[in-house]
């Protein structure tokens, strides 16, 4: 595969800090045509020790996503316990696969008992493309 040909990269969610519990929702990722799409999440400073962060992904027929459902576990490359990070995860990279079922898909990382900054982004990749 010459991934600079089949591939398309772009930004998922832009590099944002929040200090509550406020998800970082990804833009509406259009799927159409590719089979796989993956998500770079990276986290910078994490300053609340008991901040734990849960990530899911979402997919659904619809471009605004109205129909949204949570991503069956056999669609995923990597599950989202394996994924879902800590504030001991400052500085780091995860990532996390989608094989693409539906048209339209959306990464969401839910912050729980945060309440310092957290600075999170992502990135998404398409590839596979027919």
């Amino acid at each position: 595969m010459n991934f600079r040909t089949e591939s398309f990269i772009d930004t998922a969610i832009n590099v944002t800090t929040v200090s509550d519990n406020t998800a970082f929702v990804s833009n509406i990722i259009d799927c159409k045509g590719a089979e796989y799409l993956e998500f770079l999440i990276l986290t910078g400073a994490l300053f609340d020790s008991d901040a734990s962060f849960t990530v899911s992904i979402e997919d659904g027929n619809q471009p605004d996503l109205s129909d949204a459902v949570p991503v069956p576990a056999r669609y995923l490359q990597d599950q989202p316990a394996d994924v879902s990070f800590s504030s001991d995860n400052e500085n780091e990279a995860r990532r996390m696969g989608y094989r693409c079922r539906r048209r339209y898909a959306r990464l969401t990382i839910t912050p729980s008992s945060n309440s310092a900054n957290a600075t999170i982004g992502a990135l998404y990749a398409l590839s596979g493309f027919a």
